[in-house]
């Protein structure tokens, strides 16, 4: 079973758009992130919470900018061998380029 980097929604053979950790690198630079795109995340096939969220329990106390500095340093950081995306979280994350 393969899920969305982002998003966490369980995704069907051939969903997944492949992106390469330069690419996450590109799009993370110019400006991508899922606390702004204010992407929802699923947890067990049930959508939950916003992404920003999600990552508020890492520091419960921080503001949206210090959270979204949180992930990007966490996505630059530990992604190795870049994301699969479900086709909504790339759109919203290749829009940065347009």
């Amino acid at each position: 079973m393969f899920v969305c980097d982002i998003c966490q929604i369980e995704l069907k053979p051939g969903e997944s758009v492949a992106v390469t950790m330069d690419e996450v690198r590109a799009m993370v630079y110019a400006g991508f992130s899922p606390i702004k795109s204010n992407i929802r995340v699923y947890e067990n096939g049930v959508l939950t919470t916003a992404y920003a969220e999600m990552v508020r329990i890492l520091a419960p106390d921080a503001s949206i900018e210090e959270l979204e500095h949180i992930w990007k340093m966490t996505a630059l950081e530990k992604t190795k061998g870049g994301w699969a995306l479900c086709p909504v979280c790339y759109q919203i994350a290749n829009n940065v380029f347009q």
